[in-house]
């Protein structure tokens, strides 16, 4: 076989006719549906970061109002590499680093992200009263 009859798949070279065999179809199809199955895992993981961080947040830190915005929120900009974006009202800045480094233990593997509601910028708290869910 030489290098002119293949096609390339993104991943390996393909002899033309194995690209669209009908085994060859199908095991596309079913990793397509494996990675959408992971990244529908990942995101129910990544609500579940945001509810216990929320929880902490507000049990620990004094927090009196947090919710969740970004990707998480919006499915179709989540993707494996989604962080988990945090806003919470009432969090002193003397315990705000404290409360995000618990936050990084809870979820090692998520980055979460921690907005102090009253000292982010003006248009960023806009966005996030907008788009954000109260948890």
């Amino acid at each position: 076989m030489n290098g002119e009859n293949l096609a390339v798949d993104g991943k390996h070279d393909q002899p033309p006719e194995q690209l669209t065999s009908p085994d060859y179809r199908r095991a596309m199809q079913q990793r397509a549906m494996q990675e959408q199955q992971a990244q529908a895992q990942r995101r129910a993981r990544g609500w579940e970061v945001a509810r216990l961080g929320a929880e902490m947040l507000k049990n620990q830190f004094g927090a009196c109002e947090v919710q969740v915005f970004g990707s998480l929120v919006h499915g179709h900009w989540f993707s494996a590499d989604s962080d988990v974006d945090l806003a919470a009202w009432g969090i002193g800045d003397d315990e705000y680093f404290l409360a995000v480094a618990w936050l990084q233990d809870i979820a090692p593997d998520f980055q979460v992200d921690l907005v102090q509601m009253e000292r982010c910028r003006e248009n960023l708290r806009e966005h996030i009263i907008r788009e954000g869910k109260p948890l």
